[in-house]
């Protein structure tokens, strides 16, 4: 029997509404906009292969914080800055912090802002569908389509039919390393509560099928608020 249009709308409706309520509720979720974090990763483009650990503080989609160090290719090295609606300062190997001038980026580019898009996925003027059902990590997940500026123009969330949580998205991403648009696979594991919210401590990245990305989330916090003074230029 053919799925019509309007149930395939009307089920991936209901599989939103349901990760929604399995990672925490519509109000937790606006939480985790705004807050601090540690992790830990290895990225690799090519032979090239890098590990890193780093701290960040975020108030998306405007501005955010981070402190990196680690080894690419065997040297050490460590990296500052400070972005606010695409532009702050940056400062490499401790040496002199500089002006860097981007573009303001909308939510759906930051890296962490994937649990508070899912409220907005139910918005007008997004289009969502069934798409289908596969195994993501040995477990059965049901697909969304979703398609609207949320997401930039096209993903597909893929959830637990068990916990209702979000375990895989397909989407265009940035590559870890080489920052370009490319397609992309980021599989979502290991949740924990954090302030009534399943959040997932581990996050992989795949790349045609490679994987390119492997992040340990070892610490986050939600904020009402972060500090100013972190955006300010040494």
């Amino acid at each position: 029997m053919t799925t019509s249009p309007v149930e395939a709308q009307q089920t991936a409706q209901v599989t939103i509404q349901g990760a929604i309520k399995a990672h925490g509720g519509e109000e937790n979720l606006a939480k985790t906009v705004t807050g601090s974090l540690a992790a830990k990763s290895t990225m690799a483009l090519g032979n090239i292969e890098t590990s890193m650990s780093w701290e960040e503080t975020f108030d998306l989609p405007h501005r955010y914080y981070r402190k990196i160090s680690g080894q690419l290719m065997g040297r050490d090295f460590s990296m500052e800055y400070a972005i606010s609606d695409g532009s702050g300062w940056i400062r490499q190997n401790g040496g002199e912090a500089k002006e860097y001038k981007g573009e303001k980026q909308p939510l759906e580019r930051s890296w962490n802002a994937f649990l508070a898009m899912l409220p907005l996925c139910l918005g007008d003027g997004v289009k969502l569908q069934a798409a289908g059902e596969e195994k993501v990590d040995g477990r059965e997940a049901v697909g969304v389509k979703i398609q609207g500026e949320v997401v930039g123009s096209e993903a597909i969330f893929f959830f637990d039919k068990k916990t209702g949580l979000l375990v895989k998205s397909r989407r265009r991403i940035q590559h870890p390393l080489s920052r370009e648009e490319v397609e992309g696979e980021v599989l979502y594991s290991d949740f924990k509560k954090v302030s009534d919210v399943q959040y997932p401590h581990r996050i992989t990245i795949y790349v045609s099928g490679k994987k390119v990305g492997d992040m340990e989330i070892t610490r986050i916090e939600f904020l009402k608020q972060i500090d100013d003074h972190l955006f300010d230029k040494p």
